[in-house]
């Protein structure tokens, strides 16, 4: 897919732990998880904004674009639809 979360990344960059930036940002661990592994079609801009503001980052550097990627219809079976708290 042309547009990648690069959590994975940044987690790695800051030695922070799924599951430990789920409990501090108050988000489930498998949000996160499926954020990490880009198992999303959609993605809640709250979530994001929760992510960027822990690590002092703007929202922008979450995202990565490539237009060279393929374009992907999302799979209407693989929505994930979790609703955490807030």
């Amino acid at each position: 897919m042309a547009i990648r979360i690069r959590l994975k990344d940044i987690l790695e960059e800051r030695n922070v732990t799924q599951r430990g930036l789920a409990r501090e940002i108050g988000l489930r661990p498998a949000s996160i998880n499926n954020l990490v592994n880009n198992n999303r079609n959609f993605v809640y801009l709250y979530h994001l904004d929760l992510i960027a503001r822990y690590f002092d980052i703007d929202v922008c550097d979450l995202i990565e674009y490539d237009p060279t990627e393929p374009h992907e219809k999302p799979d209407a079976s693989n929505n994930n639809n979790d609703a955490d708290s807030i």
